[in-house]
């Protein structure tokens, strides 16, 4: 799916940006380390395009960015919350399945990362 960017908050304390995120009525909210950020070459900024798919299983990896493996945390009334190794990624308002495991696999479009 595709999303924009609407919000960028940093936690200075742990070097970690969480990153907020809409597509249609889905709301996402992804806390992600600096270190993979400078690593794909994304400073994240509101407006920003990106690709975001979720999915339970591994599927082909070589063409998305980031790509992180989680766990379900919890799922309560229209929010998901699933664990990536302690980052947290929160979706709100969609009708999703919540599977146990999942894959979140991000695509940052060029203009976006300067590459």
């Amino acid at each position: 799916m595709r999303a924009v960017v609407t919000s960028v908050e940093r936690y200075d304390y742990a070097r970690v940006l969480c990153i907020g995120m809409k597509s249609g009525e889905a709301e996402l909210k992804l806390e992600l380390p600096l270190k993979i950020l400078e690593e794909v070459g994304w400073r994240p900024s509101e407006g920003d395009e990106v690709e975001v798919e979720l999915a339970s299983e591994r599927g082909s990896l070589e063409e998305w960015d980031i790509v992180l493996s989680g766990r379900l945390l919890s799922a309560e009334g229209q929010a998901i919350t699933y664990s990536f190794g302690g980052l947290l990624c929160t979706i709100r308002g969609a009708r999703l399945e919540a599977p146990e495991r999942v894959y979140l696999r991000l695509r940052i479009p060029p203009r976006a990362s300067g590459r």
